[in-house]
This record gives C-alpha cells, structure tokens and sequence, in this order.
C-alpha cells in the first residue's frame, strides 16, 4: 500500500475521491444538501479547495495509490516525493461523485492533508523567505475563487440562506466558524508548533483495507517525526469525524483532550456543530 505526495496532475482524483468519501458525512451533507442534484458543483468546490491547499505552502499533500496486478509502477518517485511530470490521472468526463480514480499502471485510493503550524512553517518547501511572490499566488487564486463563486457561477450543491436560516453553515466559513471552539484544544506551550492531520479520505471502494492507517502513519514517519524544516520530533493532532476516535488512536493519536462539537456556547457565538445536529469533533494528539 504504497503512499507518495501529491503532484498538481492529482487534484481532478483527489477531488472526485474527496467527494465520494465525505458526500455521505453529516457535516458535507448540512454543507451542501444539493450535492446529490448537483455533484458537478460539489466535486468542484472540493477541486478548488484543493487548489488552495496545493498553493498553502503550509501544506503538504500525499496519495495513496494501488499498484495494477502486472505489479508495474509508472509513478516515478524519489525519497516519496512523486514526479510532478508524469502523465496526468484523469477523472471521469462528467463529475458525478464516484468519478474514476483509475491512473496509467494505477488506482489512487486515498488522500491527506497535513499543515504545518508554528515558527518556520513557511519554510515546508523551502521557499526564499517571507518575501517570496509565490506566497501570492494562494491569496489571489482564494478572491478569484469567492468572487467567481458569488457573482458568476454559484455552487448549486451549498446550503443557501432562507427566512428560517438566513445564515446557514457553509463550507467556506466553516474554519473561521470553528476557531473560536477549537483553539482551546490547541493552546497548551508545548503544542504551538505542530503538524495537523486537516484531512484524510480513502474512496469507499477502498475503504477498509488499511489505507487510511498507511497515509496517517506515513504522515506521522516523514513529518511530524522527521519535521522537514527542523528535523525535531513534533506533536501532530487530527480532529476526528463521528466514531472514528478509536481508529487514530491506533495510529498514533494517543491524547484525546475534547470535542469540539460539545464546546459551549460563548464569546465566538453559537457552536456551528451544535447548531446542525453536527457530532464528533474530537480533537486528538500524539502527545
């Protein structure tokens, strides 16, 4: 069960795998309650989403992939990092939420997200300093993203306001909404520089033949063990979905220290998870 980075030729999979994985999810169905009429649009945010994160230089992106029965490999790696110019992996004509996965000698099954928080996190790729114009690229690529969303071409799969939810939970203010319900779950000294596990998705064709397990512990081996730009050992976190507490306990997540869909009401307002019958929240730490 072979795990490398990503590469940009990657996201029209990812994306397609993102959506078949979380379409069910409570949360992505209060998010987007029209997905089912509209898959195109919310394999589409979930693409932009990833474009965000490709360009977050916080952020690193892996795969995890299945090899097909000849046993070839055309994924051309080095150290774990893939080859960003190999053939593209291409998704079906029309998004439908199960698009194909299927790649030239390959199958990508899965995906993560890990961001790097505290001093120096930056510098994960290695780039020039804060000066750096690639740094850009994200900012921009985000206010064409809203603008386009708000004014061209609205996602028909979100949530929208009505006279009884003029301001429903959607998928773009969800981390801003959070914040102030999980930054006590973050804030102990030792903590402050870390890395967090902000996504992990394994297709349900796939699921439950240790995929999952392999993008965490993978993860965990070549960045929060071996941190990229200090080389120090580092806590991870992870905030879990409904029911799966046990599972990142067994690879690695030890400390459970929360839930964020049980943290009171307060002075950021109405907890969004309480208010849409949203459970789970756990927020875990290797330490």
């Amino acid at each position: 069960m072979p795990v490398r980075r990503a590469a940009a030729a990657d996201i029209p999979v990812m994306a397609a795998v993102l959506a078949a994985s979380f379409g069910p999810d409570r949360l992505f169905q209060v998010m987007f309650p029209f997905q089912q009429q509209h898959p195109e649009d919310f394999e589409r945010a979930l693409r932009e989403s990833l474009w965000l994160s490709w360009y977050n230089y916080r952020k690193v992106l892996m795969v995890s992939y299945e090899v097909e029965s000849d046993g070839v490999e055309t994924v051309s790696q080095q150290d774990g990092y893939a080859d960003d110019e190999r053939q593209a992996l291409l998704p079906s004509p029309r998004p439908t939420g199960k698009s194909t996965v299927r790649g030239p000698g390959h199958t990508i099954t899965g995906i993560a997200e890990w961001e790097r928080a505290g001093e120096g996190s930056f510098r994960v790729h290695r780039l020039w300093g804060r000066w750096d114009p690639r740094l850009l690229i994200k900012p921009i690529l985000s206010t064409y993203y809203r603008l386009r969303r708000l004014i061209l071409f609205p996602n028909k799969a979100a949530v929208r306001p009505t006279a009884e939810n003029p301001r429903p939970l959607t998928y773009w203010a969800l981390g801003a909404l959070l914040l102030p319900f999980s930054t006590q779950f973050m804030d102990a000294p030792h903590r402050l520089t870390h890395w967090s596990l902000e996504i992990l998705a394994v297709h349900p064709t796939f699921q439950g033949r240790g995929y999952g397990r392999e993008l965490v512990e993978y993860g965990l081996e070549h960045l929060a063990r071996r941190d990229p730009v200090t080389g120090a050992d580092l806590p991870a976190c992870v905030m879990a979905a409904a029911g799966k507490e046990e599972f990142y306990r067994k690879c690695g997540f030890k400390e459970l220290v929360g839930y964020v869909s049980e943290a009171e009401d307060g002075k950021g307002g109405e907890n969004p998870l309480r208010r849409n019958g949203v459970g789970g929240g756990a927020v875990l730490w290797t330490r």
